[in-house]
């Protein structure tokens, strides 16, 4: 019996490339045997890179946290540090008496702050959509506007990666004072 090498679902699940222990590779579409592709080696490679940058993007998401010291808990530019206790250690160094540390996270990317609900709102405020003849034009149900959600903040996406516009900064999280001459 044959097994699973790969597996590779595309647009939206619509299409898989198969490669089985055998050495066969086929196609699914709509979850259906759809095609052979014994000897396409450009449909495998394809497939095969897919997987590999998948998982490279799996592995980039998981970060190893940052950590920053701060002496006045504003400002957070004393660092980077591998852990909490690296940044203690540093700010005790660093700083007389108390001081701040906390943990740097990655802002909210900026495609996720819309949301068509608030664009179709604003769109309804405009003069143009004021009266009865537009009474009722947004006739859009919640999956209409998760659709719109999906596609906007998509086109979004691809515009902030083409002109090297993904936010550059951090936040701070967990961040508390530390108070050296307090600690035992």
């Amino acid at each position: 019996m044959s097994t699973e090498l790969l597996r590779v679902d595309v647009a939206d699940g619509k299409y898989t490339v198969i490669q089985e222990s055998d050495g066969s590779v086929h196609a699914l579409r709509n979850g259906e045997r759809w095609m052979s592709l014994v000897g396409n080696n450009f449909v495998l490679s394809m497939a095969q890179e897919i997987q590999s940058l998948r998982e490279k993007l799996s592995l980039a998401s998981v970060k190893e946290e940052i950590w920053y010291a701060s002496s006045d808990g504003i400002y957070f530019g004393e660092g980077p540090y591998k852990s909490r206790e690296e940044a203690i250690a540093a700010g005790k160094e660093r700083f007389s008496g108390e001081f701040y540390i906390g943990r740097a996270v990655d802002p909210t990317q900026p495609e996720e702050f819309f949301e068509a609900g608030d664009w179709l709102d604003h769109v309804s405020g405009q003069d143009e959509y004021q009266g009865d003849h537009a009474e009722g034009w947004d006739m859009s149900t919640e999956a209409d506007k998760e659709k719109l959600n999906l596609a906007v903040r998509k086109v979004m996406a691809d515009w902030l990666d083409e002109n090297s516009l993904r936010p550059a900064f951090y936040n701070i999280t967990d961040d508390e004072k530390i108070e050296p001459d307090k600690q035992s």
